[in-house]
C-alpha cells in the first residue's frame, strides 16, 4: 500500500485537503551521489511506523538514502488515534522543524504555555521542587494527525504494512536480511528498530529486559468538559492537574480536540488490570478506578464519571540503564525500543523525536565518511548517557506524585501551613 493512503475519516480528525497532496509538492531530496556521508549507495530498513521511525525515514529521505519501513499493524489500526501529543523538547522540535513539514504542521499544531497545578487527593495545593510550577511552552498536536503528515511526507511505497518483523540474520556480503511472519523477506545495510516497549529488535542489541515498574496506568478521555466538569475546565483552562496520592495520581490536561486527556497511574500488582474488568466497558472501568480512588475528593470522582467511550489500561514497564549494548551488526534502536522510563508528565514520543534527529545527524555526517560503525557508536554513546538522567528525572517525578505515605505528611503546602497559624490568630484565610 503506498504511503500516501490516508486511514478512513471516521477513524481520525479531518487532515487539511492539502495534505493529501503534501508528498507530491515536497522539495526534492539530495542526491545520494553528492552526500559525502555513511549512508551513500546504502539502504535502511526501519522496523516500526512508530512517530520516530517515520521522522527518521522522512530526515533521511531528503538526504537521499533508500529506505523502507516495515510495520506489522494496519495502515487504519484505530490504535494509531488514541490521544494528543505534547511536545515540550527543543530537540523534538528541531525533528520537525528538520523534516520540513511546512506550513501543514504550523496549522494542525497549537502553541501554548502551561502550569502544573499540584494537588492533593482532597484538593489541596501543594508545591514540590520535582514539580515545577512555572511555566512551560509546549506543542499540541494530534498524535494520528502527525502522524498522517509524516506519511504523506514519505516518498510512495516507502512504508510497508502487515509485515510482523521475527529475525535478523548476518549475510556474507555484511548486509542484515529481515525475516516476516507473513514470508517475505528483506535485505539492507543497516536495521533501525523503532517497534516500541516490546521490541523484538531489542535482544540483539541488550540482554536487559523490562520489568514492571509497579504502576498501572489507565487512560481515557473526557469530552466536552465545559459541560461535563465545568468547575474543573474553568478553573484549568490550559493548565495540567496532577493530583497526587500514596497509591495513586492523576494528570488532566486539554488536548487538541477540545477535550481533555484523563492519566490515572495506580500502585497495584501487575495483574490488576486482568482481573475481572473489561475496560472497553465504560461502567465496569469507572467502577473499578472509583474503589481504588474511595477516599478522594468527588471533584476528582466526576472527571472518571465524564470520561468515555472507553478506557486504556497498561503495566507501565521501565528498563535497567545499559553503559553499552552487545557488539552486533549494523543495528540500533531508538525511542521506546532503546530504553523505557515511566514518564507520568512528560510525552515519551519527546524522547522518541530527538532519537531520530540525533541518528539522522549521525548517519548524514561527513565527519563520519563511509563508517556506518563510527556513526552509530557516536549517537548511542549519546543516547545511553541521555536514558540515564531520563530515567532518574522519571524516577524523581514519580516519587513526586505518589508519595511514601509517610511523606505525605511532611510536604504540606504553604497555604495549607498559613491556615493552621491562622487558626490559631482566629483568621481564616479563603479556600
Amino acid at each position: 500500500m503506498s504511503s500516501t493512503l490516508l486511514p478512513s475519516p471516521a477513524l481520525r480528525r479531518a487532515v487539511p485537503a492539502d495534505a493529501v497532496a503534501f508528498s507530491t509538492a515536497i522539495p526534492a531530496p539530495r542526491s545520494a551521489t553528492d552526500a559525502r556521508h555513511p549512508l551513500r549507495h546504502r539502504k535502511v530498513a526501519i522496523v516500526g511506523a512508530s512517530l520516530g521511525g517515520l521522522c527518521l525515514a522522512r530526515l533521511l529521505q531528503r538526504e537521499g538514502v533508500e529506505v523502507e519501513v516495515h510495520e506489522a499493524r494496519g495502515a487504519t489500526d484505530p490504535a494509531w488515534y488514541r490521544r494528543s501529543l505534547c511536545i515540550d523538547r527543543e530537540p523534538a522540535i528541531k525533528a520537525l522543524r528538520a523534516a520540513e513539514l511546512g506550513p501543514l504542521f504550523d496549522r494542525c499544531c497549537e502553541r501554548e504555555r502551561t502550569h502544573t497545578r499540584l494537588v492533593d487527593a482532597q484538593g489541596r495545593r501543594q508545591r514540590d521542587r520535582a514539580l515545577p510550577a512555572r511555566a512551560s511552552a509546549r506543542w499540541r498536536i494530534e498524535y494520528g494527525l502527525l502522524r498522517d503528515l509524516l506519511l504523506n511526507s514519505l516518498q510512495p511505497g516507502s512504508v510497508l504494512w502487515g509485515r510482523r518483523f521475527t529475525s535478523l540474520t548476518n549475510a556474507p556480503d555484511g548486509s542484515q536480511r529481515l525475516n516476516f511472519a507473513n514470508g517475505a523477506r528483506g535485505q539492507a545495510d543497516l536495521v533501525i528498530g523503532a517497534d516500541g516497549a516490546c521490541s523484538l529488535l531489542r535482544p540483539y542489541a541488550t540482554a536487559s529486559g523490562l520489568r514492571y515498574s509497579g504502576l498501572t496506568l489507565i487512560e481515557a478521555q473526557v469530552p466536552l468538559p465545559e459541560l461535563r466538569v465545568p468547575r474543573i475546565a474553568l478553573w484549568l483552562d490550559h493548565d495540567r492537574l496532577a493530583v497526587r496520592d500514596a497509591d495513586a495520581a492523576l494528570i488532566a490536561q486539554r488536548n487538541s480536540l477540545r477535550g481533555m486527556d484523563l492519566r490515572i497511574a495506580l500502585r497495584v500488582p501487575r495483574d490488576w488490570s486482568l482481573r475481572g474488568v473489561d475496560w472497553a466497558d465504560s461502567a465496569q472501568a469507572r467502577g473499578a478506578l472509583k474503589q481504588q480512588l474511595a477516599h478522594w475528593d468527588p471533584k476528582f470522582l466526576r472527571l472518571i464519571d465524564a470520561a468515555e467511550p472507553r478506557f486504556v489500561a497498561r503495566p507501565l514497564l521501565t528498563s535497567a540503564p545499559d553503559r553499552s549494548w552487545n557488539e552486533r551488526g549494523a543495528m540500533t534502536l531508538l525511542g521506546a525500543a532503546a530504553r523505557m522510563a515511566p514518564c507520568l508528565l512528560s510525552d515519551p514520543k519527546n524522547g522518541e523525536l530527538q532519537d531520530a534527529w540525533e541518528l539522522a545527524q549521525a548517519l548524514t555526517s561527513t565527519r563520519h565518511r563511509d563508517s556506518i560503525a563510527a556513526a552509530l557508536a557516536h549517537y548511542e554513546r549519546a543516547l545511553l548517557q541521555r536514558a540515564a538522567v531520563e530515567g532518574r528525572g522519571a524516577q524523581r517525578v514519580l516519587a513526586a506524585l505518589l508519595p511514601q505515605p509517610g511523606a505525605l505528611g511532611a510536604t504540606r503546602s504553604w497555604r495549607s501551613m498559613a491556615r493552621t497559624l491562622g487558626a490559631f490568630a482566629g483568621r481564616w484565610l479563603p479556600r
